[in-house]
C-alpha cells in the first residue's frame, strides 16, 4: 500500500486510535514510520487528538523528539483517513529495557537526555500526558526520543481538550490529578511525576507500585493515597539524593513536584554533594487535646564560634523536607471547618508516617515550638478510645529512633528533654509519628489518633528549627 508517496513495508506498533507502519519513502530514499488513524475509530473527537498530535509534532524541534516529515490524508474504501510519516527509529527499545545493562550514572544521562526533550515541549506549553517507557524508545545510537503525542494537549487548552471525568493517559504512570480526571489542574507537573515514575523504573528495576492488575477505581486509590517507599529500599546502591528526587517526583500535590522537565534535568545533573531543591512536607505532630507545650532542647556542638544558622520548618509553606514514607496512614480531612491530619487507614494496626529535614549543617541544637501529642481523650458525652496512642520519635538515619514525645489516655503525655542528643552533628533529622486506635468517633468522622493536624487560622501549627549551635 503507498500512502503519502510512501509504500508501507510492516506493522510496527499499535495504539488506542492509530497503527504505526515501518515505510519506504523513495524521495528523498529513506526509511520513514507511518502512523494512520484505524478504521472504525474516526470520530470527530478521535481526528481533533490526531490532528493536534501531528500540529504539535510539527512545532517541536529538538533531537530527543521523533521529527514529523509530512502530514495529509488518503482515502481506505472510501473513507478518509488521516496519517503523518515521521522519523524511523532502527533497532528501537524502550529506555527501560535499553537501560537495563547500563551502570547508573549511564541510566540518569540517559534520563535526563530525555528529560530535555520533555522541557522542550513545556517550554513551549505542551503537556505530553502519557509520559512510559513505551513511548520513550532509545535507538541503536543510544540516543532516546520521545514518541506519541496522541493525548499531548497545550497547556492552557488541557481543560478544554479533556472532559471533566474523563481519565487520560496510563494508570501506572498517571498523575494523581490526572487519575482523579481534574483536566483544569493537568500541567507539567503531570509529565514530572509520570518521569517519576519511570526514573524509579530505570533506578530500581520496577515501578513505585503496580496498579496493571487493579480495576481503574483501586488503582486511583493507590496512587493518590499510597506513599511509595524511595527506591534504595530496592537497591541499597542507589544514592539517597536519587531518592530525595524520585520522592519530590511522586508527590501527591502538584505544588512540591519539581515546576517541570528542565527543573528535574537540572537535578539530575546537580554534583553528587549539592543538596537538591525540595520544598518542605509537612512535619508535626498535633492532635486534639491539651494546650499545646513547646518542647526546647540546646546542645553544644563543634568548637569555635561560626557564624550562627538556623532553617525552621513552617507547617504553612514548609520547603526542605520530604514524605519518606507512610504505612496505613492517609490525609483525612474533617467535614467541619478546614481541619485535616494523617491517621490509621485500618484500625488495631499501626500507622506509621516519616518524615526527613535536610539541614545546610551539622545539626547543634533542636527546637519544636507548639507541638502537641495527645491522644484523644474527651471526658464528655463523646466516647473516647482508651487504647488511642501517638508516638513521636526522631532519628538521625532513619534507623535508629529516639522517642520525643508519648501520649495514651491512661499515661497522659510524656517528654524526653534530652532526645536532642540523638541527632546531633547530623545532615539530615527524621521524625517517626506512629499511631493506633480501635475506634472513631463515626457521627463526625474524626479519628482519635491524629498526625500534622492542620488548623488554619487557629495559629497552632507547628514549627521546627534547626541549628548548627546551641540557642
Amino acid at each position: 500500500m503507498i500512502v503519502g508517496g510512501v509504500r508501507l513495508v510492516q506493522l510496527i506498533g499499535e495504539g488506542g486510535m492509530g497503527r504505526v507502519y515501518e515505510g519506504w519513502q523513495e524521495q528523498p530514499a529513506r526509511r520513514v514510520a507511518v502512523k494512520v488513524m484505524r478504521p472504525g475509530f474516526t470520530s470527530p473527537e478521535a481526528l481533533r487528538r490526531f490532528h493536534r498530535e501531528a500540529e504539535i509534532l510539527g512545532q517541536l524541534d529538538h533531537p530527543g523528539i521523533a521529527r514529523i516529515f509530512a502530514a495529509g490524508s488518503f482515502d481506505l474504501m472510501g473513507t478518509s483517513l488521516p496519517y503523518y510519516v515521521m522519523e524511523f527509529l532502527a533497532a528501537a527499545r524502550n529506555v527501560v529495557a535499553y537501560a537495563a545493562g547500563l551502570t547508573l550514572d549511564d541510566r540518569l544521562a540517559v534520563f535526563a537526555q530525555v528529560c530535555d526533550a520533555v522541557a522542550s515541549g513545556h517550554a513551549r506549553g505542551v503537556v505530553h500526558r502519557d509520559l512510559k517507557p513505551a513511548n520513550i524508545l532509545v535507538d541503536a545510537a543510544g540516543r532516546p526520543r520521545v514518541i506519541d503525542f496522541g493525548v499531548a494537549c497545550w497547556r492552557d487548552e488541557a481543560a478544554r481538550a479533556t472532559l471533566t471525568g474523563q481519565v487520560v493517559g496510563t494508570l501506572q504512570y498517571m498523575s494523581p490529578e490526572q487519575c482523579a480526571a481534574r483536566p483544569e489542574t493537568v500541567d507539567a507537573r503531570a509529565d514530572v511525576y509520570a518521569l517519576g515514575v519511570v526514573l524509579h523504573e530505570l533506578v530500581a528495576g520496577r515501578p513505585p507500585y503496580d496498579v496493571r492488575d487493579l480495576g481503574p477505581v483501586e488503582a486511583a486509590r493507590v496512587i493518590g493515597e499510597r506513599v511509595p517507599p524511595p527506591p534504595s529500599r530496592l537497591d541499597r546502591r542507589i544514592p539517597r539524593r536519587i531518592d530525595r528526587i524520585v520522592g519530590r517526583c511522586l508527590r501527591k500535590d502538584p505544588a512540591g513536584r519539581f515546576a517541570d522537565a528542565a527543573a528535574l534535568a537540572a537535578a539530575i545533573r546537580a554534583p553528587a554533594d549539592e543538596p537538591v531543591p525540595t520544598r518542605r512536607a509537612w512535619i508535626a505532630a498535633g492532635v486534639l487535646g491539651l494546650a499545646a507545650t513547646a518542647a526546647v532542647v540546646s546542645l553544644p556542638w563543634g568548637g569555635g564560634q561560626p557564624q550562627e544558622r538556623t532553617t525552621t520548618f513552617d507547617l504553612r509553606e514548609p520547603p526542605g523536607s520530604e514524605l519518606v514514607r507512610a504505612n496505613n496512614a492517609r490525609i483525612y480531612r474533617e467535614p467541619f471547618g478546614a481541619v485535616a491530619y494523617w491517621a490509621p487507614i485500618r484500625q488495631r494496626e499501626w500507622a506509621e508516617v516519616v518524615y526527613r529535614l535536610e539541614a545546610p549543617f551539622p545539626v547543634a541544637d533542636v527546637t519544636l515550638d507548639r507541638f502537641r501529642v495527645d491522644a484523644w481523650n474527651l471526658h464528655n458525652d463523646v466516647p473516647f478510645d482508651p487504647a488511642a496512642a501517638v508516638h513521636l520519635e526522631i532519628s538521625p538515619d532513619g534507623e535508629h529512633w529516639t522517642e520525643v514525645m508519648s501520649s495514651t489516655p491512661a499515661g497522659g503525655r510524656k517528654e524526653n528533654a534530652a532526645f536532642a542528643a540523638a541527632v546531633r552533628g547530623a545532615r539530615h533529622v527524621f521524625f517517626r509519628a506512629r499511631l493506633y486506635e480501635t475506634n472513631s468517633w463515626h457521627q463526625n468522622q474524626v479519628h482519635r489518633a491524629q498526625f500534622l493536624r492542620s488548623e488554619p487560622g487557629l495559629g497552632s501549627l507547628p514549627k521546627v528549627t534547626l541549628a548548627n549551635q546551641p540557642r
